[in-house]
């Protein structure tokens, strides 16, 4: 199955059907996340499900991607 997604249209097309998908996040780069706020601080996961390093978090990159799978969250606002 092919999913097209127009990232600054906020916009995907798939199987015939229009989706709102968006990529908006808080950084630096928009002045919503402050680099001395610890509260803003956010963290990769590891593969057994600890923390990781701190990163800054940006939009989905440009480009052809293989998407592998799905996965629902019970809160919009969770890590998982």
């Amino acid at each position: 199955m092919k999913i097209v997604w127009k990232r600054d249209a906020g916009r995907a097309l798939c199987a015939g059907r229009e989706f709102i998908i968006t990529s908006i996040v808080r950084n630096e780069l928009n002045g919503r996340r402050k680099l001395h706020n610890p509260d803003d601080v956010v963290n990769t996961v590891k593969e057994n499900g600890t923390w990781g390093a701190a990163y800054m978090p940006c939009p989905f990159p440009k480009g052809t991607w293989e998407i592998t799978g799905m996965e629902k969250i019970k809160n919009r606002y969770s890590r998982r």
